[in-house]
């Protein structure tokens, strides 16, 4: 619950982003691989669908940073 609390608002604002985007992107991963992978695609009878997305897009943040406007490049670190 931390993770997923504390990274979201830390993805929106941008601060720590490369750390918290990676984290979340593992977690999603180990998500779609022990709960919703026996299920199936469908998002709407709890399989993968939403927690693949969910993971690619943490996976891309955490390969490119926060962009010009976040809060990590405004102090001049990016982690």
């Amino acid at each position: 619950m931390f993770l997923e609390s504390v990274g979201g608002v830390c993805l929106i604002i941008g601060l720590f982003t490369r750390f918290f985007a990676a984290a979340l992107a593992i977690e999603m991963l180990v998500a779609l691989i022990f709960v919703h992978l026996p299920k199936g695609y469908a998002a709407g009878g709890g399989g993968y669908e939403y927690v693949l997305l969910i993971g690619a897009v943490c996976f891309i943040i955490a390969i490119r940073g926060g962009g010009p406007y976040s809060v990590d490049r405004v102090i001049g670190k990016e982690l």
